[in-house]
């Protein structure tokens, strides 16, 4: 077809996919509308962020119900029940259930649009029929037909941006006309978000039109990339863990958390590759591609247990997230693929792949919604953890509900860095995924929510304090208060006075200047130092942490903590080598490194004023 006519077709087609498909439409148009209104400051980030949480959700299952419809599956009035009813549930969860400042929320989301997309690669099988092509088939062929619609559709919107971009920015250069960059913004979200939706339901007819042979040159291209990609890559995943497992069983030690993601890429290019070779099966040219393919399942299984092992000791340690979920919930579906694959290599079968996407679909849907879910395991796990570690910090032995943490009159709890640290990891993970109401049972009584959420803040809140380890080292921030008076400063020559390294021990050392003229100066600053030092003492700092190999865990090595610098003691006398007071340092920074009874300054900034 030539481009005249392309392009002569192309409103026609526009025209026809919107009567046809005209919700898949509407829904992209609208999120087009809202992004455009939020760019112009006229909808809020969060009403388009909502909006694009509903698309994502309701559009792949609104697409799902075209094709059933277009393939003589459901009548035209189930399809607009469905729709209707998809659109309306995506759209309350969307509006009024999902919360973009909750982690949880947004793992939620981004379960619910994986769920949806895999539930729509399972429509054919609604639409199978007893003297029609196999179940197989049918998902096979849509899935693959979808898959190329969606990539040549995103690389057309990727290319057509950047060339109207470029037109754009050429045209601004050229007549000097000083366009606003919200225009970019602007065709981004038209190219992006309205196109694709439109794009992508214009291709209905051929998702549900009859199987048409594979051509040679495809069935060339399917080969050479699994025989020249997917093949060694998938030896070089397995040969790297079945190394691994052998250093297992030779030292003993616990598998690592890094080998899931390995197991678990293995699997996705096991999965990708079974999907390749499906129309070459058969083909003397691809028997021993065919046969390796077929014998990855077995392969997996091991994998997959030690895989589960590794996620489920971390479990153990640190109690369920709602990445650790899912990624338990991926390694139990690779393990049942494994399982089925291996049976059916048995029995002399193809790979499992026609209800991989159902199965899928129906377990992301549990991890979504109810007790089951990752978003409520997580909450309970987190919280009976934090139950227990305040229990434990309290010296408690039965930790029943957060209610008994907590009673009237009862001074903070002293606790080790790394009790304090957990605990304060525990209750930032509660507020940040589920909101401050998962909080608040554990606040020590007549506490609040602090606005920030460092782990001083936190650890006041819960009413527990860090007892001080002598032997780690603590770093002071101190710094003068803003718009703080300093008294007892005396006029003079001001020069601004930069880092300089000094050492005080509990005899007091004095720190040495050297004006740019005269002799070296003098000031008594451990004083000050170890007066600031003392008053941090009972202050809960933040940890720093360094990768400790041998335990393969963070360990702390040094804690920091912020303070006031008084500003009655921010001025400080020089004396010269006479004794006599030549001039004043006004200090606005000093940092502090203290360790047991010695401090020493690492650093300081303030003002060198010089007696006339």
């Amino acid at each position: 077809m030539s481009l005249k006519t392309t392009l002569r077709n192309a409103p026609r087609q526009a025209a026809r996919a919107l009567l046809r498909t005209p919700l898949e439409v509407l829904l992209g148009a609208a999120a087009w509308i809202v992004i455009a209104l939020a760019i112009e400051d006229l909808a809020t980030d969060n009403t388009a962020t909502r909006l694009a949480i509903t698309t994502a959700i309701a559009l792949p299952l609104v697409y799902g119900t075209s094709f059933l419809a277009a393939s003589g599956t459901i009548t035209r009035w189930i399809r607009w029940l469905i729709a209707t009813t998809a659109i309306a549930a995506a759209g309350l969860y969307g509006f009024l259930l999902f919360d973009p400042d909750l982690t949880a929320e947004r793992w939620r989301a981004a379960t619910l649009i994986a769920a949806s997309i895999l539930a729509l690669l399972a429509a054919p099988l609604a639409s199978w029929q007893p003297n029609g092509p196999g179940r197989r088939a049918l998902v096979y062929r849509f899935a693959t037909r979808l898959t190329v619609r969606v990539a040549i559709v995103g690389l057309y919107a990727a290319a057509l941006y950047a060339g109207l971009a470029a037109a754009l920015a050429a045209v601004n250069g050229l007549f000097s006309l000083e366009l606003p960059s919200r225009l970019y913004t602007h065709l981004a979200a038209l190219v992006f978000a309205l196109l694709p939706p439109w794009a992508i339901a214009a291709g209905l007819p051929a998702l549900v039109a009859p199987p048409a042979p594979w051509g040679e040159i495809t069935l060339r291209a399917l080969r050479r990339t699994a025989l020249l990609l997917l093949a060694p890559l998938i030896g070089i995943y397995l040969l790297i863990v079945y190394a691994y497992i052998v250093r297992i069983l030779v030292t003993g030690e616990v598998p690592s958390n890094l080998i899931s993601p390995v197991v678990l890429g293995a699997g996705a290019l096991t999965l990708a590759a079974t999907l390749l070779v499906e129309p070459l099966h058969g083909r003397d040219d691809a028997i021993t591609l065919t046969r390796f393919v077929r014998t990855l399942p077995p392969l997996l299984l091991p994998l997959t247990g030690l895989a589960l092992w590794a996620v489920l000791i971390r479990v153990g340690q640190y109690g369920w997230t709602e990445f650790r979920y899912l990624r338990v919930l991926a390694i139990l579906l690779l393990g049942a693929f494994a399982i089925a694959g291996s049976w059916r290599l048995i029995l002399r079968r193809l790979p499992p792949l026609t209800a991989l996407p159902a199965i899928a679909a129906a377990t992301l849907a549990i991890a979504t919604i109810g007790p089951l879910s990752a978003p409520a395991v997580s909450l309970r796990s987190q919280e009976t953890r934090l139950t227990t570690l305040l229990a434990e910090a309290r010296g408690q032995h039965q930790p029943p509900t957060p209610d008994t943490l907590h009673t009237p009159d009862t001074p903070a709890t002293p606790v080790t860095p790394d009790a304090l640290a957990e605990i304060t990891s525990r209750a930032r993970y509660l507020r940040d995924h589920f909101g401050d109401d998962a909080l608040r049972p554990f606040l020590a009584s007549g506490s609040k929510l602090p606005t920030d959420r460092s782990a001083p803040a936190l650890a006041a809140a819960l009413g527990i304090t860090e007892a001080v380890d002598d032997a780690l080292p603590r770093i002071i921030h101190a710094a003068l208060p803003e718009d703080a008076g300093i008294p007892g400063v005396t006029g003079g020559t001001v020069y601004l006075v930069a880092y300089q390294r000094l050492t005080l021990d509990t005899a007091g050392t004095r720190i040495t200047l050297h004006p740019p003229a005269g002799p070296p100066l003098t000031a008594e600053i451990a004083p000050l130092a170890n007066r600031i030092a003392r008053a941090t003492l009972d202050q809960v700092s933040e940890p720093l942490f360094t990768y400790d190999a041998p335990s393969h865990r963070p360990a702390i090595t040094t804690r920091t903590t912020h303070a006031e610098l008084p500003a009655t003691e921010a001025a400080l006398t020089l004396t010269g080598p006479d004794g006599r007071p030549r001039g004043q340092i006004v200090l606005q920074r000093l940092t502090i490194r203290v360790i047991a009874d010695y401090a020493t300054v690492t650093g300081w900034s303030g003002l060198l004023i010089l007696s006339e």
